[in-house]
């Protein structure tokens, strides 16, 4: 076997395991049911990639931004914080220090609602 064979090897059995991985990782999330948890947003951001539109970059120059949204929470009873990417009406939706009732299943972010507390004087 000469280099480039070994390196095919190594790379095809790397993305293997990634996926094996992955798919590993769905089906116990799948398994999981769905749990409810008082939560605080912590903090939000967004990251944006620049894409080219078009095949060809000299017929199209016009470039828009794709943007991922993040939201930091974290559990009231345990502590922990944990961020998750949510769709944009969701980041929109929520403010930091709110709380909330985050929906998750397994180690998937699945929803979240805002709460209505009764300040106590």
């Amino acid at each position: 076997m000469d280099g480039f064979n070994i390196w095919l090897i190594i790379i095809l059995g790397l993305l293997i395991i990634t996926f094996a991985w992955h798919f590993i990782q769905y089906l116990r999330n799948n398994s999981q049911p769905k749990i409810t948890h008082e939560a605080r947003v912590i903090s939000k951001r967004q990251e944006g990639e620049f894409v080219r539109k078009g095949l060809r970059i000299y017929y199209n120059l016009d470039r828009h931004t794709d943007k991922y949204s993040y939201i930091t929470f974290q559990i009231l009873s345990t502590g922990k914080k944990k961020e998750y990417c949510v769709k944009a009406k969701k980041y929109e939706e929520a403010t930091e220090n709110e709380l909330v009732i985050l929906t998750l299943q397994g180690t998937r972010y699945i929803d979240f609602e805002k709460t209505v507390m009764e300040v106590q004087e």
